[in-house]
């Protein structure tokens, strides 16, 4: 027959047991009273450490049984002695208050930075140095002229004659073949001009940016971010579960020597099951501790990763700017520099195009007055050849003609002779006086020829004089005046270079010093962050402490329960036994069989257990 209970809640009934004359012992369930160790476990802030202190009187309602008389066999049995209590523990602090007031600290913190105002940068310009360009007035020449000599003309008045008709013999005329001249030219003289190479600048100037490189967690030595007080933590914790699994073993030997049961298997199982549980809580409670330092540790080596990573960014954009603002320097020196020397070619190209110009006019002018002079000299020859052919062809036209007279005189008398004469009177003036009038002519053409050759040379010569010292006091007005404003693009270009300098070192001064309360307001930021997950970290720890607390109270009672159980079995065997023994008697003497109760039993397990106490808890919440 098997035997139990029927309500698992009835854990907290007085179990007294009297000697009676049988032997007998009698179960008083009184009403169901929770255990004071689940009452207590909601409130673990205020009473942590009072579910250790308070571990004997788990079960207020279970008492030791007292035996006066004796039991079965009716013999005395010495009374059993109670365990002296352990000492109270020194009150720790208490890690909620402590975390609350961490996390309460850190949302200060990130409060205040998150009013934080970062500096305001502003950008410094500077004004730029204007210059005004120095010109010159050009000189002028005026050109000198001449008056062309003018050359008159000297006639003669023929001589007239009277003629007396006749048959004139009829005579050819003999001409003559004009003079030719040909008028010589000359070739001007070419000029090249000289240019200039430009001046190139050099390669430009690099710039070299400095590598970062990111920092690897897997190459991070972890040991430098861990707690040092994490193995104390751990074995404080651990020595709390220690000295519960005792408290609850002696309580456990306790119930056992006060049921006469001390020593024995049932005794050997409660405390196998607590060392048990001991052991899986501390495994628990120390892999948590060491996780959560492990992650504490991964977090605060990955912040300082983060940080290299940050200050070497930085560092490397410095550098741009430090190598970029040389560079620019650099290469504003090369332009001008570059400017400076194409200035320079550029003026050695003009002057020496301008000396060309001035050879290639003096040579022109030199080659021009030579072939006018020749060609004056081969008009001159030209007309005096004219002058000999015409006069040859007259003299043989007149003698022609005298010989024609001569016939014509001799075919008629009288008219022959004084035309004759009359002929050659009139021929002899005519000549003289055209002989006379061309001489003159002549004469007064070559004078005015010379006159004019004279003046037109003093007149090119004024002119070109004129010119060369236009030209001269020009190149002098532009040299002067390149040079004032070479001296003022220079000086300006100075001014606007230190100005700008000035501005870009304001600038990074500025950009500096926000950055510089930026990162002041991250690690602010950042600690205040530390703080919090070292608060929450302590509100685990809080947490896995009650829950320690809240399984050694959910252990102690399954231990009372399973106590009751035993008592109550071994109650009802006592009880059963003379039922039992009737019903075999009427057995075996063939009576019909005796009316009698039986009780079922179930045997709890760990997840009956662990939700009774789930329960609890959630009444209690």
């Amino acid at each position: 027959m098997a035997a139990g209970y029927g309500n698992p809640q009835q854990y907290g009934g007085n179990f007294n047991v009297q000697a009676g004359g049988s032997g007998g012992q009698v179960y008083n369930p009184a009403a169901p009273t929770p255990a004071a160790p689940v009452a207590a476990a909601p409130a673990p802030v205020a009473a942590a450490p009072a579910p250790v202190a308070a571990a004997p009187a788990a079960n207020p309602g279970f008492q030791g049984a007292q035996s006066t008389g004796g039991g079965k066999g009716g013999a005395g049995s010495p009374p059993a002695t109670s365990p002296t209590p352990a000492p109270a523990a020194p009150m720790a602090p208490n890690i909620n208050q402590s975390a609350a007031a961490g996390i309460q600290s850190s949302m200060a913190g990130a409060a205040r930075e998150m009013n934080y105002q970062p500096m305001n940068v502003a950008a410094g310009g500077y004004g730029a140095t204007t210059g005004n360009a120095q010109g010159y007035g050009a000189a002028q020449s005026g050109a000198t002229g001449f008056q062309g000599a003018s050359v008159g003309s000297q006639g003669y008045d023929s001589s007239r004659t009277g003629s007396q008709g006749y048959d004139a013999s009829r005579t050819g005329s003999q001409g003559f073949n004009a003079a030719d001249t040909r008028s010589q030219g000359f070739n001007a003289a070419r000029t090249g001009s000289q240019g200039f190479n430009a001046e190139r600048l050099g390669g430009s100037p690099t710039v070299t940016s400095r590598d970062v490189t990111a920092g690897q967690l897997s190459n991070t030595d972890l040991s430098r971010y861990t707690n040092p007080y994490e193995s104390q933590v751990v074995q404080s914790t651990l020595g709390d579960l220690d000295r519960a699994r005792q408290l609850s073993m002696g309580q456990a030997g306790a119930q056992a020597s006060a049921a006469g049961a001390f020593g024995g298997s049932r005794q050997a199982l409660m405390e196998a099951e607590t060392n048990r549980s001991f052991a899986d809580q501390a495994a628990r409670s120390a892999g948590q501790l060491r996780q959560a330092g492990f992650n504490q540790a991964q977090g605060m080596a990955q912040q300082d990763i983060q940080g290299r990573m940050q200050a070497g960014l930085a560092n490397q954009q410095a550098g741009l700017q430090a190598g970029t603002t040389t560079a620019n320097l650099a290469q504003q020196r090369n332009m001008a520099n570059q400017a400076a020397g194409m200035r320079a070619n550029e003026f050695g190209a003009s002057a020496a195009n301008q000396a060309a110009l001035s050879n290639q006019q003096a040579l022109n002018q030199a080659s021009q007055f030579g072939a006018s002079a020749a060609n004056q000299a081969a008009a001159q020859a030209s007309q005096q050849q004219q002058a000999a052919n015409q006069f040859g062809a007259s003299a043989a036209n007149q003698a022609a003609m005298a010989n024609m007279a001569a016939a014509n005189q001799a075919s008629q008398f009288g008219a022959g002779a004084s035309n004759q004469a009359s002929l050659a009177n009139m021929a002899a003036a005519n000549q003289a006086s055209q002989f006379g009038a061309s001489a003159a002519n002549q004469a007064a053409a070559q004078a005015a020829q010379n006159q004019q050759a004279a003046s037109m040379f003093g007149a090119s010569a004024a002119n070109q004089a004129a010119l060369a010292n236009t030209a001269a006091t020009n190149q002098a007005s532009q040299f002067g005046a390149g040079a004032a404003n070479q001296q003022m693009i220079a000086n300006q270009a100075a001014l606007n270079q230190a100005g700008q300098f000035n501005s870009q070192q304001d600038m990074q001064a500025q950009l500096a010093n926000q950055q510089a309360g930026l990162s002041g307001s991250s690690q602010r930021l950042g600690a205040a962050g530390q703080l919090g997950s070292l608060s929450n970290l302590g509100f685990g720890m809080g947490q896995t402490v009650n829950q320690n607390l809240s399984q050694q109270g959910i252990m102690q009672q399954a231990m009372q329960q399973q106590l009751i159980d035993a008592a109550k079995a071994q109650f009802a065997g006592y009880t059963g036994a003379p039922y039992q023994s009737i019903g075999l008697l009427s057995q075996a003497l063939g009576a019909s069989a005796i009316p009698q109760s039986s009780n079922t039993q179930k045997q709890l397990g760990a997840m009956d257990y662990l939700s009774l106490g789930a329960g609890f808890m959630g009444m209690g919440g």
